[in-house]
């Protein structure tokens, strides 16, 4: 359970961080 949250949140991030790269 702790393993599939933690992977959800590093893949929000990672989408986040493509999308801040994307504008930028």
């Amino acid at each position: 359970f702790i393993h599939y949250f933690f992977n959800l949140i590093s893949f929000l991030f990672f989408y986040k961080s493509i999308l801040i790269f994307t504008f930028f």
